[in-house]
């Protein structure tokens, strides 16, 4: 009996022994919380038509990311419309080729991004600390702004459907790159018979004599920099130039449209007949009694004008009451955009041209001035053997990004330049 009781309490001992060695093992409790609040450092309010997010904290977030807002039982996912990059905010700006610009915003003024605009030319200059100018950076070469902006998210989302959620920011990634195959380098041993090798074996050193003294090297003269010039361009003049041809008249639903710019070199009006559909180019040489618009093909590359329709509707007017107006849908390929409406009625419409003024001059040199317009991107001018270029222009905000290229610097200079600066 006692040979028994012997293993029973052997047998209950490792049972024990096992239990509590299981438990000890255990977490004393599995808890999911859901933070239904907002992090203090991240605020969400309603402008006129989006829904705004800023947060203290700096995220590298772009137009077309989403922010992933979670709760109880859901995750909703908003696209990002627009950043606004603050003014001298500073930024870390990464570059499609893997370059990293780090500095602050040049401009005073808010910078807003969309997807549309980071397709374009349009540039953004930072000035940062090591550097005497500002470096501009092209909207198209950016791939991450990793910044404290503001977030504007897709208009269809409301202030009310985000108050409870918890904001994420993390990306999905869509894809990943799979290493498909590997070809490690062969050693090739040298062909020993021609007994040639890369290795050279022995070279006599050059020895100088400086200051009576022997010596492998010689000594490095340290190259005096030009005096620093002064930038030597400005903007004296900028402003927005209403579309070449007004609207005037119609027989039946047959508009003519006056040329603006002829009319005004003749003295008198300059009128064409548009026939709704016809592509027409212009006609340079036009004399008067002539057209300035003559009737082409649609695969001409000179073509510049078409109407794609022309209405006949009653306008309400500032005053009160109606007024008949003709209403032409019209795309100039001249302008390189979207189709735009003109009117009868109203006779400034602006259509993207624009017309500026550069100011060139420099000490005990003479003043030169060019006139400019929205096709001068690229346009390179020259004064006194200075090579300036230009190299983005902002129609909206009324700027420019300039360069200059000095035969006495070896490298570029850039600025921006605006008629605040004056």
């Amino acid at each position: 009996m006692k040979k028994h009781y012997d293993k029973a309490l052997l047998l209950v001992t490792f049972i024990c022994l096992g239990f509590f060695t299981v438990k000890s093992l255990m977490p004393d409790e599995i808890k999911l919380d859901y933070a239904n609040d907002l992090d203090d450092s991240i605020n969400l309010y309603t402008t006129d038509s989006h829904v705004a997010l800023e947060s203290s904290s700096e995220f590298d977030l772009m137009p077309g990311n989403y922010v992933f807002f979670e709760g109880e039982s859901d995750t909703v996912a908003v696209k990002i419309a627009k950043v606004i990059l603050k003014g001298r905010s500073q930024v870390s700006i990464s570059l499609k080729n893997g370059k990293i610009i780090e500095g602050k915003l040049g401009s005073r003024e808010d910078t807003s991004l969309d997807q549309n605009n980071l397709n374009s030319s349009f540039t953004l200059m930072v000035s940062q600390p090591k550097r005497k100018s500002a470096t501009p950076v092209k909207f198209s070469d950016i791939n991450k702004i990793k910044a404290n902006a503001v977030y504007l998210l897709d208009n269809d989302v409301k202030l009310s459907d985000l108050e409870s959620r918890s904001p994420m920011f993390y990306q999905r990634i869509q894809s990943s790159n799979v290493i498909s195959s590997f070809k490690p380098k062969v050693w090739k041993n040298p062909d020993l018979d021609n007994n040639k090798t890369f290795y050279d074996v022995f070279t006599p050193p050059l020895i100088y004599l400086v200051n009576n003294k022997l010596t492998t090297s010689l000594p490095t003269v340290e190259s005096q920099e030009p005096p620093e010039e002064p930038f030597g361009a400005k903007m004296v003049e900028f402003k927005y130039l209403p579309y070449r041809f007004v609207l005037k008249s119609w027989i039946a639903n047959t508009p003519y449209f006056e040329d603006r710019v002829l009319s005004e070199k003749f003295g008198r009006p300059f009128r064409n007949k548009i026939e709704v559909g016809t592509f027409y180019k212009l006609n340079n040489d036009a004399k008067l009694g002539q057209p300035s618009l003559l009737p082409t093909t649609e695969d001409d590359l000179n073509r510049s004008f078409v109407i794609h329709s022309f209405d006949i509707q009653e306008l309400p007017q500032k005053s009160g009451g109606l007024r008949t107006a003709g209403i032409a849908v019209v795309e100039d390929f001249r302008l390189n955009k979207e189709p735009f409406k003109v009117n009868s009625l109203e006779t400034n419409v602006w259509a993207g041209e624009i017309q500026f003024t550069l100011s060139f001059e420099l000490d005990d040199l003479e003043l030169k001035q060019v006139i400019c317009d929205q096709d001068d991107i690229g346009k390179s001018i020259e004064y006194y053997d200075r090579i300036y270029k230009i190299i983005s222009i902002d129609s909206p905000m009324k700027k420019i990004v300039i360069s200059k290229g000095n035969p006495q610097r070896p490298s570029e200079e850039f600025a921006e330049l605006s008629l605040v600066d004056l």
